[in-house]
């Protein structure tokens, strides 16, 4: 990924060599009600003792109706939101009708 930044920067150098600031981002669609962006961390999901990195993880919700800003600026996370609203929509009425079906 920095090999295209950095060029043909000599690697094995005792000089610091600076680097852009990377960014983790993470998209939620989940059912959980979310709030529009949260913040997650790497340690949350270690499992004993304290480790030795941390990542922050910065985390959008893009369930259809959530940051607007975000989805009117990318066609395709949007297009993508309205489909998974529309599938849920469909799939509780598939699920409703089953029920009934049963009864």
């Amino acid at each position: 990924m920095y090999k295209k930044y950095l060029g043909d920067t000599e690697l094995s150098t005792s000089r610091k060599i600076m680097l852009p600031t990377p960014r983790y981002v993470v998209f939620y669609n989940g059912l959980d009600r979310r709030e529009e962006t949260f913040t997650q961390y790497l340690s949350e999901s270690f499992a004993g003792d304290e480790g030795c990195i941390e990542v922050t993880v910065r985390t959008y919700n893009i369930n259809y109706g959530h940051n607007r800003e975000l989805l009117e600026k990318c066609p395709t996370l949007n297009g993508y939101a309205k489909f998974v609203s529309m599938v849920r929509k469909i799939w509780r009425l598939w699920s409703c009708q089953k029920r009934w079906e049963m009864q």
